[in-house]
C-alpha cells in the first residue's frame, strides 16, 4: 500500500510538471492563458465501504483548470490586430464550426474576410445596406474594391486666430 501511495505522488508530480512545462512553452503565444493542475486525495475502500478511520492511498490529478485573468495588451504594427480588455472571447467560424479564442492577430484573406492564423473567419454583427446593425452574426468582410471618389462640397472650421 505504501508503494502505491508513493507511485501516485510521483505520477501527480509528473502531471504537474507537464502543466508547468506547457505554461512555459506557451508563455509568448498570443492569447495564451496559463493552466493550473488541481489534485485530489485517493482513499482506500472495500466492498463494505470506507471505515471512519480510512487511510489515504495517495493523490491523483483531478483536473487542469484554465486561468482566464487579464494579460498584457501589446501594440503591434498590424492595424488588424485586436485585443480584449477584460473577459470575453473572439468568435470564429471554421467552415461552420464555432471556435473561441482570445488571440486577436487577424489578417485579410483573398476574399476580404478577416481570418485568424488558422484561416478561421472572425464573426461579428452584420449590417444592412443602410448601415444599421441587424443583430445577426456572420463573417466579417472588408470591402477592398475601389470606391469612386466624391468631391468635398462643404467644410466647417471653428478656429481661434493668434492676434
Amino acid at each position: 500500500m505504501a508503494f502505491s501511495t508513493a507511485i501516485s505522488g510521483i505520477n501527480a508530480a509528473t502531471a504537474d510538471l507537464g502543466v508547468i512545462s506547457n505554461n512555459i512553452a506557451n508563455a509568448s503565444t498570443t492569447g495564451f492563458k496559463a493552466s493550473r493542475a488541481e489534485f485530489s486525495d485517493i482513499y482506500a475502500s472495500s466492498l463494505l465501504g470506507a471505515g471512519s478511520n480510512a487511510i489515504g492511498q495517495g493523490v491523483q490529478l483531478a483536473g487542469v483548470a484554465q486561468e482566464f485573468g487579464q494579460g498584457n495588451i501589446t501594440f503591434t504594427s498590424n492595424s488588424l490586430d485586436l485585443a480584449i480588455n477584460g473577459g470575453g472571447f473572439f468568435q470564429l467560424s471554421n467552415e461552420g464550426a464555432i471556435e473561441y479564442t482570445r488571440a486577436g492577430n487577424f489578417s485579410v484573406d483573398r476574399e476580404g474576410f478577416l481570418v485568424s492564423n488558422q484561416n478561421s473567419r472572425l464573426q461579428g454583427f452584420q449590417v444592412d445596406t443602410g448601415g444599421d446593425v441587424t443583430g445577426q452574426l456572420g463573417d466579417i468582410r472588408i470591402d477592398t474594391s475601389l470606391i469612386d471618389p466624391n468631391q468635398t462640397s462643404l467644410v466647417n472650421i471653428t478656429s481661434n486666430l493668434d492676434s
